[in-house]
């Protein structure tokens, strides 16, 4: 559906009238076009849709287990956050060869036209539910849980420390990973999680907000650490700038929340 900022609904979608699955993730680009992921757990798709909710098209991503987040720049690029991808997948009319038959993790990013540029397989023990973020460069913003020791571009991340663990990457316009910031436990045992849903959010000056859970003494790196004891969650959003250095943060019981 479309609200109006006065509230008013303009419009109302039935998805099976569209001819798509259950909607997994919705992103607004250029000129209010609609970019929405459908999945059905086998094959997802990303559907463009006008203003008015018209159907324009769909980029079929054919073995696709799941897409969970999607986002489109001013230029109107794509870049999706998929999970359970098949040995081999179709990624709107490319082919691309996955080498984690287990479960795994996809970033992949697209021109304006729906063509695929550049794309990073991570392996993982589950299927969790990664969030990406897309700035007018074309660089894409990448954050996932993780539950093993991974590799993730030309870096490692060591897996958990304690409950759970997280990491944010940033794959450069051109294709490289040029940065993998993955916070750890400090002085005493400390964990963070990714929020479900949309979690990361472009700053205005470089960079992202990203927000999840954490529990105990976590060192975000750059000098930025939670020495709070508490072993229950709290909410956390914290900003990483665009080299991949932690800012600041912020958490549920502090005093700057």
């Amino acid at each position: 559906c479309r609200m109006e900022a006065d509230g008013t609904v303009t419009w109302v979608k039935d998805a099976t009238g569209l001819g798509l699955g259950t909607m997994a993730a919705l992103a607004v680009g250029p000129g209010g076009t609609l970019y929405v992921a459908s999945v059905d757990q086998q094959n997802t798709l990303v559907a463009r849709l006008a203003p008015d909710g018209t159907l324009l098209d769909t980029w079929p991503m054919t073995g696709v287990g799941r897409i969970s987040d999607i986002a489109v720049n001013a230029s109107g690029s794509v870049a999706i956050a998929a999970a359970c991808v098949d040995a081999t997948a179709d990624l709107n009319g490319t082919t691309v060869i996955n080498p984690y038959i287990q479960y795994n993790l996809l970033l992949a990013s697209f021109d304006p036209a729906g063509t695929l540029e550049h794309h990073l397989f991570v392996l993982d023990g589950t299927c969790p539910r990664p969030s990406v973020e897309l700035d007018d460069a074309g660089n894409a913003y990448f954050s996932a849980d993780m539950s093993i020791p991974e590799d993730v571009g030309p870096f490692t991340v060591n897996g958990v420390e304690w409950v759970y663990g997280q990491y944010l990457i940033k794959m450069d316009g051109d294709g490289p990973i040029t940065w993998l910031n993955a916070p750890t436990s400090g002085t005493t045992l400390g964990a963070a999680a990714c929020g479900t849903g949309r979690e990361l959010v472009l700053c205005a000056d470089g960079g992202v907000w990203q927000g999840g859970s954490t529990r105990g003494n976590v060192d975000w790196g750059n000098g930025v650490q939670k020495t709070e004891e508490n072993p229950a969650e709290q909410l956390y959003f914290r900003s990483v700038d665009a080299d991949g250095q932690t800012q600041r943060m912020v958490i549920g019981a502090g005093d700057n929340f």
